[in-house]
C-alpha cells in the first residue's frame, strides 16, 4: 500500500512539473510573439541608430537566454526522443542566430545604406522568427505526448531545408551557365539516361538475379542518374548533403568489385560536383565533408 501510494504522488509530482513547465514556456512564447525587439533593432539599424542598436542587442541576449533555458526545460518533460531532438535543435538555432542578428543590425548601423547589410538581418531574423513559430507546434506535441494524445506529426518549418544552414542563410545564388554548357551538361544526361536502359534491359536477361554484378551494377547506374538529375535540381536529393550521404553510402564497396565500385562512385561525386552551379556571395556552396573527400580521393589505383 505504501509502494502504491508513492508512485500515486510521483505522478502527481510529475504531472504538476510538467503543467508548470509547459506552462512557463507558453507564457514566454506568448510575450515574444509580436517580435518587438527584432523590430526595434531592425529600424535602428537602418537609423544607424548604434545607440538604440546597442540598447535592443542587450534585450535581445537577454531573450535569448530565456528562451534556451526555455528550451532545455521542455528537453526535460518531452516524453519522447524525437521531441527531444527537436528541443536540443531549437536551443542550438537561438543559441546561433541569436549572436547572427546582433551582429547583422551592429553591420547595418554602421552602414544603413548598404541593401546587402539589410538583407543579411532580414534573413536572420526571419530565422529566429520562424523558430519561435515551431516552439509553439513544439509545445503543443510535448503536451499532446504527456496527455496520451499523439496527433499528426507536424513539419518544423526551421529544421534544415534546402540552401540553408545554420553557418550561413544567405540565399543561394545560381550562377547562369553558356550555351555550350548546358547542352553538354543535356548530352551527358541522354547518354547516361540511354546506358542506364540498357544496363537495366541488360539486366534482366540474367537469370541469376543475386549474381553480385548484376546487382551492383543496375545500383552503380541508378545512382549516377540521381546524381544527373541532382545537377538539373531535379530528383530525390534535394541538397549537397543528401548527395554526399548517397555518395557515402555508395562508397562500401562490394567484396569482390571494390576497386571498379570506388573509382565509379569517385567519377559521379566529382563529376556532380563540377555540375552544381550554386554559389554564395561568390564563393562555391559546396562544402565536401572531409571524410568524403578522404574516401574519393585515396589511391585505389584508378585515374579519374
Amino acid at each position: 500500500m505504501a509502494i502504491l501510494k508513492t508512485c500515486q504522488c510521483i505522478t502527481e509530482l510529475k504531472r504538476e512539473l510538467h503543467g508548470a513547465a509547459t506552462t512557463l514556456a507558453s507564457d514566454l512564447l506568448k510575450y515574444h510573439a509580436d517580435h518587438i525587439v527584432l523590430k526595434a533593432l531592425k529600424i535602428a539599424g537602418a537609423e544607424g541608430n548604434l545607440e538604440a542598436v546597442a540598447e535592443y542587442t542587450c534585450k535581445l541576449s537577454e531573450q535569448k537566454e530565456q528562451l534556451v533555458e526555455t528550451c532545455r526545460l521542455l528537453r526535460h518533460v518531452s516524453g519522447t526522443e524525437p521531441l527531444e531532438i527537436a528541443c536540443i535543435h531549437a536551443e542550438d538555432t537561438f543559441q546561433v542566430t541569436g549572436p547572427q542578428i546582433m551582429s547583422a543590425a551592429e553591420t547595418l548601423a554602421l552602414h544603413p545604406t548598404s541593401k546587402i547589410a539589410k538583407e543579411n538581418l532580414d534573413v536572420f531574423c526571419e530565422a529566429w522568427e520562424s523558430q519561435l513559430s515551431d516552439m509553439s507546434i513544439l509545445l503543443r506535441e510535448i503536451n499532446d505526448v504527456f496527455e496520451g494524445r499523439r496527433g499528426d506529426k507536424r513539419a518544423y518549418l526551421s529544421l534544415p531545408r534546402p540552401g540553408k544552414h545554420s553557418g550561413n542563410l544567405k540565399t543561394l545564388k545560381p550562377v547562369k551557365l553558356d550555351g555550350e554548357e548546358q547542352a553538354k551538361i543535356s548530352k551527358l544526361g541522354l547518354e547516361l539516361r540511354l546506358l542506364t536502359s540498357d544496363v537495366d534491359s541488360e539486366a534482366e536477361k540474367w537469370d541469376d538475379q543475386d549474381n553480385e554484378l548484376v546487382r551492383h551494377g543496375q545500383t552503380m547506374s541508378s545512382m549516377a542518374y540521381t546524381m544527373y538529375l541532382f545537377t538539373r535540381g531535379e530528383g530525390l536529393l534535394k541538397t549537397t548533403q543528401d548527395l554526399f550521404h548517397q555518395a557515402e553510402v555508395s562508397l562500401v564497396p562490394p567484396p569482390r568489385l571494390g576497386l571498379i565500385h570506388i573509382c565509379a562512385v569517385s567519377t559521379c561525386v566529382r563529376n556532380a560536383a563540377l555540375y552544381t552551379p550554386m554559389q554564395i556571395n561568390g564563393d562555391s556552396a559546396l562544402h565536401i565533408p572531409q571524410r568524403m573527400v578522404a574516401r574519393v580521393n585515396e589511391p585505389h589505383g584508378c585515374h579519374i
